[in-house]
C-alpha cells in the first residue's frame, strides 16, 4: 500500500516538490541570458546541472531556443516541468552562457 489515497494525490506531490526544488536551487533567466532568442523563454530556470521550464513554455524554447534537438535522453519530464540535462552539447553551451554573463557581471560590480 501507498502513502497516497489516489494517484492524483502522488501528482500533486510530485507536482510540489519539484516546485520547490526549482524555485530554492535555481536561478531564473530569460532566453537572452542563456545565449538565445529572447523568445525562447522569459521564464527558464538554470544550474550547473541542467535548464527548466515549465511544460507549457516547453515548445517556445525548443523552437527558439534550439532545444528540439535535444536528444531525448536528456530530457526529462516531471510534473508540469521539462527538465534538459547538462550531459547535452546545447544545454550545456547554455549553462556556460549564463555562468559567464554572471560572472562577468560581478567582476563589473567588483570593479565599481
Amino acid at each position: 500500500m501507498t502513502d497516497f489515497d489516489s494517484i492524483i494525490d502522488f501528482v500533486d506531490e510530485v507536482n510540489e516538490k519539484a516546485r520547490r526544488m526549482i524555485a530554492g536551487g535555481m536561478k531564473r533567466a530569460n532566453g537572452s541570458e542563456l545565449g538565445m532568442d529572447l523568445r525562447a523563454g522569459r521564464q527558464l530556470f538554470v544550474s550547473d546541472e541542467c535548464v527548466c521550464v515549465a511544460k507549457e513554455n516547453d515548445r517556445t524554447l525548443q523552437y527558439y531556443g534550439g532545444f528540439e534537438y535535444v536528444d531525448s535522453e536528456y530530457r526529462i519530464e516531471l510534473g508540469d516541468f521539462v527538465i534538459y540535462m547538462a550531459d547535452d552539447e546545447r544545454v550545456q553551451e547554455c549553462i556556460d552562457h549564463f555562468n559567464s554573463k554572471e560572472a562577468d557581471e560581478e567582476d563589473e560590480d567588483e570593479n565599481d
